[in-house]
């Protein structure tokens, strides 16, 4: 999913507690602050080193578990058209030219 893979997006880096985030989930101001930092970061530099903080704190707080990556290839025939670029392998839109 596309929305894990930015700390704005993802969820499980809302560590805003109950109030205002996911109800049961952790409160932390300091990943809040670095959080919004990121946000509004406009250098790629800082962002990467920020994003690193952000993945390194959240593992201290325990917000969630990566259980892994996987890839989804797909190929086609140079005659196959309409492929939509997403975070899977969708099979409507196609056309064989």
């Amino acid at each position: 999913m596309f929305d894990v893979w930015s700390p704005i997006a993802n969820p499980t880096m809302d560590t805003r507690g109950e109030k205002s985030g996911w109800f049961g989930w952790a409160s932390d101001d300091k990943m809040i602050e670095i959080r919004n930092q990121f946000m509004r970061a406009t250098d790629e530099g800082v962002k990467k080193k920020l994003a690193d903080q952000l993945h390194a704190r959240a593992f201290e707080v325990g917000t969630h578990a990566p259980l892994g990556e996987y890839m989804q290839p797909m190929a086609a025939r140079k005659n196959i058209s309409g492929f939509f670029i997403t975070n899977g392998n969708i099979y409507w839109n196609l056309k064989k030219n």
